[in-house]
């Protein structure tokens, strides 16, 4: 079995990037307009490739797909944390 080399430099800058979009954009931006909680899967996606954009630009590195895949994962948690919390507003 062969270890793969994670990149903590990407994962560290890429919970901070999460976190700062979400906080930039607002909950709101991620949620579909069909009902309350569902999350858009084009808007994470959009965030994600966002974050991984600046990520190598900034470290001249590209990110590998197991960051992008934990991204994903760490946006959906986060945003799923602030619907519970209330700060979700719906689209209107």
């Amino acid at each position: 079995m062969v270890a793969r080399a994670i990149d903590l430099d990407h994962v560290r800058r890429s919970r901070r990037l999460i976190a700062i979009l979400v906080d930039r954009f607002g909950v709101s931006h991620f949620l579909e307009g069909r009902g309350p909680g569902r999350v858009s899967m084009r808007a994470c996606d959009d965030a994600v490739a966002l974050a991984c954009a600046w990520i190598e630009r900034r470290t001249g590195r590209s990110v590998a797909p197991f960051i992008e895949e934990l991204m994903r994962r760490d946006l959906n948690k986060l945003l799923r944390q602030r619907i519970a919390e209330g700060a979700a507003c719906l689209k209107r």
